[in-house]
């Protein structure tokens, strides 16, 4: 489903959800590998150390494939991270010669970058499997962040937006990155 204007962010997860759902991709399956998501796709992937680390990934379309490039100069969580937000470009956006991810970019709207953003964290972090960890970990970011293998910053950000902030110990630690 191409996505060309605003969608709430509840239906996008939902979108996402079904995405993962088609590619055999349960709970049981997490911390799942996205780039076994960009092969089942027929994507071709290229991870290739940029001089530039504020270029984080992009997607190039092609009259007869798609290809992603991921700075390989990044951390491997956020590899992951920029995997799953390209792949998301590719599941909802239309095609365009070229893509190219920034690291800061000016988010006037809720356009596509923020689009391939959430849902990159609702594949990566579902709210589902967020609640059980909040439990199981009693709010402890640190090793909830391991466990999903994505940053203590993405999922501070994705915990904040789900309304369970309350719920972490490390409540300093999101004042302090100025999420809250």
């Amino acid at each position: 489903m191409i996505i060309d204007s605003f969608i709430e962010p509840t239906e996008l997860e939902i979108l996402v959800q079904s995405k993962l759902k088609q590619h055999g991709i349960t709970l049981y399956d997490y911390p799942f590998n996205p780039y076994t998501i960009i092969q089942a796709e027929g994507v071709i992937l290229q991870e290739v150390p940029l001089d530039n680390e504020n270029i984080r990934g992009m997607i190039v379309n092609g009259p007869n494939a798609t290809g992603i490039l991921i700075n390989k100069n990044r951390s491997y969580v956020s590899r992951r991270f920029i995997a799953m937000h390209e792949i998301s470009h590719f599941w909802f956006h239309h095609p365009c010669p070229k893509r190219v991810c920034f690291e800061v970019y000016k988010q006037k709207r809720k356009g596509i970058e923020w689009q391939a953003n959430h849902a990159a964290a609702c594949a990566l972090m579902p709210r589902k499997l967020i609640i059980e960890l909040l439990n199981e970990y009693n709010g402890n970011l640190e090793l909830m962040s391991e466990w999903l293998c994505v940053s203590p910053e993405s999922l501070s950000y994705r915990i904040v937006e789900l309304g369970y902030a309350h719920r972490i110990r490390e409540a300093k630690y999101l004042m302090q990155g100025g999420i809250l």
